[in-house]
């Protein structure tokens, strides 16, 4: 039983945000605790116009919330696993992890166009640049801001031919896409940023009755894969201009699956229906080399695969992909021993 009156809730007061903040209220009210939201205006949202990486980069949309639990305004903070700094504040801890949402990348562009016609992307991602030119290396990708609605309304009038997003946004805010094809990208296709469609519950570490109620509410699978790629992402220490993307995927059978034509259907907004990719556009025809390494360990009926990708410059440096594979090898090795024999 949470015998606080009511935990406070601190988050970013954007639409997305919101929506996250409302998905965690409802899964502490379903467990029997009242909670308040408290929005936060953090650094990143003040300034919507210069590129992230220029105004802070590494927990721009997180620091300023964490301030809020240290000096105890806050019981709980949400963030986006993704926008996590290497360390969060001494005195915190994240405390739960609830389901996670799909965390591969889309591209939208306006309908009756097709892919090869695209040359103006707005995005700001070092990675998703990177991976995207392997597939279309006729486009140019530009600084995009703004929250999804806004990218989607700039899309629409003109002043880019796509825009890359988190599928998870699009599942949590629900946008009009009419008039909009979808390209979501199969993990094999497009790595996405470690911890992407994960939320992380973050709370100060001596609050026991609080890390109670979240554990009550974390999903084992999510937490899983978020502990993973965390991992592996903090020990890379790659900053936020750098390409890097980190995936894993926990399974039941002796091997990972790979990417399914499936996997990398165009959508079209507002059809209802998936539809399948056109010639030219499945991961069998798409997928390219790239600095990647893999680990892939079987355990009895259980398996773990993490990708992991790497900008060209990054792969490169003397003895870089070899240590990074040993990185990779240890973590692997760490989980599977921690793991109980069936």
């Amino acid at each position: 039983m949470y015998n606080k009156k009511k935990l406070i809730i601190a988050a970013r007061g954007s639409l997305l945000s919101r929506a996250q903040v409302e998905f965690v209220r409802e899964l502490l009210a379903a467990a029997g605790v009242q909670t308040e939201f408290l929005p936060v205006r953090t650094k990143g949202d003040r300034n919507r116009t210069d590129a992230l990486r220029a105004i802070g980069g590494d927990g721009l949309f997180v620091r300023e919330v964490e301030k809020y639990l240290l000096d105890g305004t806050a019981d709980l903070a949400v963030h986006c696993g993704k926008d996590l700094p290497y360390r969060i504040a001494e005195g915190l801890v994240i405390g739960g992890v609830p389901a996670a949402e799909d965390p591969r990348d889309c591209l939208l562009y306006p309908a009756g166009r097709t892919m090869e016609e695209l040359r103006k992307i707005g995005t700001g991602s070092a990675r998703r640049i990177s991976e995207l030119k392997r597939h279309l290396p006729q486009v140019e990708c530009v600084e995009i801001r703004g929250n999804i609605n806004t990218r989607i309304d700039k899309l629409r009038d003109g002043q880019y031919d796509g825009i890359l997003l988190a599928k998870a946004g699009l599942e949590r805010l629900k946008p009009d896409l009419q008039g909009l094809s979808v390209r979501v990208f199969a993990p094999d296709e497009m790595i996405p940023a470690a911890c992407q469609g994960i939320l992380a519950l973050e709370c100060r570490a001596d609050d026991a009755e609080t890390i109670e109620v979240l554990r009550a509410i974390t999903d084992d699978a999510a937490r899983e894969r978020f502990e993973t790629e965390r991992e592996l992402f903090c020990r890379m220490q790659a900053d936020c201009a750098t390409a890097v993307g980190v995936y894993a995927e926990f399974g039941e059978q002796e091997h990972a699956p790979g990417a399914s034509g499936e996997e990398a259907a165009i959508y079209p907004a507002g059809s209802g229906n998936e539809t399948a990719a056109r010639p030219g556009d499945t991961a069998e025809n798409t997928a390219r080399t790239r600095p990647a390494l893999c680990g892939d360990v079987s355990a009895p009926r259980k398996y773990l695969r993490i990708r992991a990708m790497f900008d060209e410059k990054t792969a490169a440096a003397e003895g870089a992909a070899s240590s990074r594979a040993r990185l990779i090898g240890e973590i692997l090795e760490k989980i599977y021993s921690r793991k109980e024999p069936e």
